[in-house]
């Protein structure tokens, strides 16, 4: 960028002072090439400050291009900090949820038990995000929630936020999807892996 610069800013310089000696010439020896000579040496002065503040335009431009690089790796980076803050901790190898009573199938009466099992995690309350650890959830007719999706709060998607290992469901009689969920302190979902579905009638 730089040379360019001098390259460009030295060229036009150096075209314009020929153009206007050539035209010197054509009055030389009139009362005009007087002129000529005072209004060149004006022009290549100023012609000289103009290439001089091209280079040093050259000069910071790459300062410019390096700093607005570095901004645009910091943004990448805290784009990158702020995914990764909306991410539950990492779930370990093997872990998984099952239905400890129940068997894809099963034919129950309301009220039932459901009984929620765990390997490989701890359960604990809701409230704190602690690695290796959460709490249960039930989702009636759907699938698991994404990893880092916050599991909703309703009557078909029912938390255990006190850390409880079982429950009682009362459903009309029909056949049901169940979705057993595990999620950290703050309701975000585990993901596929620490989920597990059944489909039950209840009659």
């Amino acid at each position: 960028m730089f040379f360019s610069s001098l390259k460009y800013s030295s060229l036009a310089i150096l075209a314009f002072q020929t153009t206007y000696e050539r035209s010197a010439d054509i009055f030389q020896g009139s009362n005009n090439a007087c002129i000529f000579d005072k209004n060149l040496v004006m022009i290549k002065k100023t012609l000289s400050i103009i290439a001089a503040l091209a280079i040093i335009s050259a000069c910071n431009t790459p300062q410019n291009e390096v700093g607005s690089a570095k901004t645009d790796e910091t943004t990448q980076e805290n784009t990158n900090a702020e995914v990764d803050a909306n991410q539950p901790p990492a779930v370990p190898e093997g872990a998984k949820v099952f239905f400890a009573n129940l068997q894809d199938g099963d034919v129950v009466s309301s009220p039932f038990l459901v009984e929620f099992g765990i390997e490989g995690m701890e359960v604990e309350p809701a409230g704190a995000v602690n690695e290796g650890k959460g709490h249960h959830h039930i989702i009636i007719n759907s699938g698991f929630i994404p990893t880092g999706g916050t599991v909703p709060a309703d009557s078909v998607n029912i938390h255990y936020g006190k850390g409880q290992l079982n429950d009682s469901l009362d459903l009309l009689p029909g056949m049901y999807k169940l979705t057993m969920q595990f999620a950290d302190g703050y309701h975000r979902s585990y993901g596929p892996q620490m989920s597990a579905s059944i489909k039950v009638t209840v009659k």
